[in-house]
């Protein structure tokens, strides 16, 4: 099973703008979209919307960055209603693929990198058993990141 980033934090964004963390911009913006599993509960925010979450969305997406290794990015989501949020932790492309949970509807992820940079969905998979394409692919299960 992939391992689980915990604690997260999710900061709103306006995409439009420019995030600064630590003295460094971070501009470059690419998408994915990725449908939703719409047999999944609907989960707002709060205790009860992290529940639902964590226990009910068995389903995420593969995405994997290229660019320079260095390359710092902090990766974030356009929620319903065109609100996003970002995760305020950055990683760096060197990091490898991560994973992202897949709720009931459709979602946009997207990373702003601090250079030139490109996002790339590989699969889709239960969060706890990887499908045959993943494997072939060459991810290291156990090393992939889950947010």
């Amino acid at each position: 099973m992939p391992k689980i980033v915990w604690p997260t934090k999710w900061e709103k964004l306006l995409l439009n703008k420019k995030i600064v963390i630590s003295g460094e911009e971070y501009s470059n913006l690419e998408k994915v979209l990725v449908k939703g599993n719409p047999d999944y509960l609907a989960a707002g925010r709060g205790f009860w919307g992290w529940i639902i979450k964590f226990f009910f969305w068995r389903e995420g997406v593969v995405l994997h960055v290229t660019g320079l290794p260095k390359v710092k990015y902090v990766l974030g989501f356009e929620c319903v209603g065109g609100e996003s949020m970002y995760f305020s932790k950055t990683r760096m492309v060197e990091d490898g693929p991560f994973m992202m949970r897949i709720g009931p509807g459709e979602v946009n992820f997207f990373i702003l990198g601090n250079d030139k940079i490109s996002l790339h969905e590989v699969g889709r998979t239960s969060i706890k058993t990887p499908t045959e394409k993943l494997i072939n692919w060459g991810i290291n299960w156990s090393k992939l990141d889950l947010y």
